[in-house]
């Protein structure tokens, strides 16, 4: 995984192995980790990953807004509720369930409709209100605010 979460002080730090400046802070352990989530999320695995091929710019900047995008959305208390799959990328279950896991997600509990598969992080009763995130061409997010 391209980041992890240490104490430091009264705050968590997110930060990069082998790099000593921190790449984030959050004041609870739980959103920090969920920004770590939410930073793998958003640049589709690990640094070693992207660097198989070239990404141009226009990719790279994607990327980046996604990454921040979900990192506000952690620091703002929400957290992700839900994957969404695209059955047309991810045929059976067990690939839905592989990739969140690849993606540094909890496999929760699963179900499907006739064009996707939704791999739930948490209960959806935990949540005021809900948004969705377009993170790849085949997956989505459900952002869960905090009740």
């Amino acid at each position: 995984m391209p980041w992890g979460v240490r104490k430091s002080g009264d705050w968590w730090e997110i930060y990069k192995p082998g790099v000593k400046k921190a790449v984030g802070h959050s004041t609870t352990k739980e959103k920090a980790e969920a920004s770590v989530r939410a930073r793998y999320a958003g640049a589709r695995g690990s640094g070693e990953r992207l660097s198989e091929r070239t990404l141009s710019m226009h990719e790279l900047e994607q990327l980046c807004v996604t990454a921040m995008e979900l990192n506000e959305l952690a620091e703002a208390g929400w957290e992700v509720q839900a994957l969404i799959f695209n059955k047309d990328a991810y045929p059976s279950r067990e690939k839905a369930i592989n990739k969140a896991v690849e993606m540094g997600f909890n496999t929760g509990t699963s179900s499907e409709t006739d064009e996707t598969w939704r791999v739930r992080q948490s209960p959806p009763e935990k949540f005021s209100e809900f948004r969705m995130q377009k993170v790849e061409d085949n997956i989505s997010l459900v952002h869960g605010r905090l009740k």
